[in-house]
């Protein structure tokens, strides 16, 4: 039989190529009791995940692809506008974010590189769309820009860093690795996160399985503190 639709988390991602979190969190989530909602954050996926957290759709979220915050503030055609990761903080509700995907800016290939892109690497998704790494001066700027929108969460929040990379072409050998400005990243990312969120530095990358361990971790103790409400697991199957 098919389980009980037990509260609903919000999740998002970015295809399972760039993240991959996701193949083994939502079936953990979905164990314990809790439909998962799935949103890829290609410009409408985050709108639509910003506009049903500022319903109340959700019972908690796993924020962890933020790539349209940094096309926001680049400027890219690409974007869900200026209230990313501001709705369930707004809504109070319990938020774990991460930075998944935060130093690429996606735009269109049909059009000229801006010029303060054009010396930096690059991989074409597909046809029409292709990722330019930011450089460590962008990456402060996202950090602080993320930070200051999870300080203002009416709700509980947390952060994980995961200082070994944040994306799968973030890794030795890839086109887009650049430890340097990852490591810029991480630097003013730990200056800049309010006192009021919980802050979790992880030497690991975004894809491993450390990452999701640490995202559970948080998740099953916000549920055991009362901050999350507990899931409706289908019978015969245990939490």
């Amino acid at each position: 039989s098919a389980p009980a639709i037990g509260p609903t988390i919000g999740m998002t991602s970015l295809g399972s190529s760039c993240l991959r979190y996701m193949k083994t969190l939502k079936p953990a989530l979905e164990r314990r009791g809790y439909d998962v909602a799935v949103f890829h954050t290609t410009g409408m996926g985050g709108r639509a995940f910003e506009s049903i957290a500022g319903q109340d759709h959700f019972c908690a979220v796993f924020d962890f692809s933020l790539q349209e915050i940094t096309n926001h503030l680049a400027g890219s055609v690409v974007s869900s506008g200026t209230d990313r990761l501001e709705n369930a903080g707004a809504r109070g509700i319990p938020q774990i974010a991460a930075p998944g995907a935060v130093d690429m800016v996606d735009l269109p290939t049909w059009q000229d590189l801006p010029a303060k892109f054009s010396t930096r690497p690059f991989h074409a998704h597909n046809r029409l769309i292709a990722s330019i790494t930011v450089d460590a001066d962008d990456r402060r700027q996202v950090a602080r820009t993320i930070a200051a929108k999870l300080g203002a969460a009416k709700g509980r929040s947390a952060f994980i860093l995961p200082t070994g990379g944040i994306q799968e072409w973030d890794t030795q050998g890839e086109p887009l690795y650049d430890p340097e400005a990852l490591a810029a990243f991480a630097d003013e990312m730990r200056r800049a996160i309010p006192a009021g969120v919980e802050f979790h530095e992880i030497d690991a990358h975004i894809n491993s399985d450390d990452f999701v361990d640490k995202a559970l971790e948080i998740f099953d103790r916000w549920v055991e503190e009362g901050i999350i409400p507990r899931g409706k697991p289908a019978e015969g199957v245990a939490a």
